[in-house]
């Protein structure tokens, strides 16, 4: 009776140790499909809109001060435009890099990159009749609470029952209607203006960490050809001769994403204070040199999973349509 009563008592510790085992393997499963998933489609829509990023620039004559003839000379001016030199204009800017620095003042904590651009998605909120019309659009992380994201009568509900508010790291996308375009202003600052409007501003995915960017001349070209610190901006001052970047896309953008599963974003997002996950493993600091960031990106993955998150890195590089 004991000897059964021992190998009953054995088989039983076996079960639960295997069924334990499968229900761990279950739902580690499930977070990475739930990341992958998540992810993907962020970061496929997001490329996506990127590849089809314009500036629609063109050749204009400039005087000795820089003037542009067509773009800022009167008719009753034009007699009297000297030309000293041809080069690229464009009404729109292409801009990336470290999202604090984009004027996005009115937004909580934000994190790694951003990026801001016109392309041809056809939004309007008067009409249909403009499939190709520009729209200002812009990507960037922010960490904060998930009020914003709910309807008024919920976040009310839940504040008067008392519930803890769920704190997160969002990708946002701004999505600006053509008939608000601020962009072909360029004393206005249209990024500030585009981002600034609720209603043009909706979250694509939650628990994403990282948006690096980088400026890049051509596929595997030298990281530093373009940017030397991951900052592009095709409104670069004048200058003589005319900046590479100036009134011109970057011809390639690497972009990388990084997303944890909710379960790891749940355990590190705790309060109002941004866990600071961006970093080595060593806590050294990621992302500043553009040559390193082949480097930096497994630094980055290598220090979540001393961390032990479970996560999620997406890498591509686009092509996008640089014409002159």
């Amino acid at each position: 009776m004991l000897v059964a009563m021992a190998v009953l008592l054995l088989i039983g510790s076996l079960l639960a140790s295997v069924v334990g085992n499968i229900s761990h393997l279950t739902q580690h499963t499930t977070g990475k499909i739930e990341e992958m998933q998540t992810g993907r489609f962020a970061f496929d829509r997001m490329t996506r809109m990127l590849s089809r990023s314009q500036l629609n620039e063109y050749l204009d004559y400039y005087n000795r001060d820089i003037r542009k003839f067509m773009a800022e000379t009167s008719p009753t001016e034009a007699r009297d435009f000297v030309p000293q030199d041809f080069r690229r204009y464009s009404d729109l800017q292409f801009r990336c890099g470290p999202a604090s620095e984009l004027g996005l003042s009115g937004s909580p904590t934000l994190s790694t990159h951003g990026v801001f651009f016109q392309a041809p998605a056809g939004y309007s909120e008067t009409t249909r009749a403009l499939p190709q019309a520009l729209n200002a659009i812009g990507y960037f992380i922010e960490y904060g609470s998930e009020q914003a994201d709910l309807p008024p009568f919920v976040a009310e509900d839940r504040a008067a029952r008392g519930v803890a508010p769920v704190y997160q790291f969002r990708l946002k996308e701004v999505l600006q209607p053509t008939e608000k375009a601020a962009f072909y202003q360029p004393t206005k600052n249209w990024i500030a203006e585009a981002a600034g409007s609720p209603g043009n501003v909706h979250t694509l995915a939650r628990d994403v960490i990282a948006l690096i960017l980088l400026p890049k001349e051509g596929a595997n070209a030298e990281a530093t050809s373009l940017s030397s610190d991951y900052r592009y901006n095709s409104r670069i001052s004048n200058a003589t001769p005319q900046p590479i970047q100036q009134h011109r896309l970057p011809p390639v953008l690497q972009v990388a994403m990084v997303v944890l599963n909710r379960k790891s974003a749940a355990r590190v997002c705790l309060d109002s204070n941004a866990p600071k996950l961006i970093e080595g493993p060593n806590g050294e600091e990621l992302f500043t040199k553009p040559e390193r960031f082949s480097e930096d990106l497994q630094a980055l993955g290598k220090s979540l999973s001393q961390k032990r998150l479970s996560y999620r890195i997406f890498n591509t590089e686009i092509p996008l349509n640089s014409s002159l």
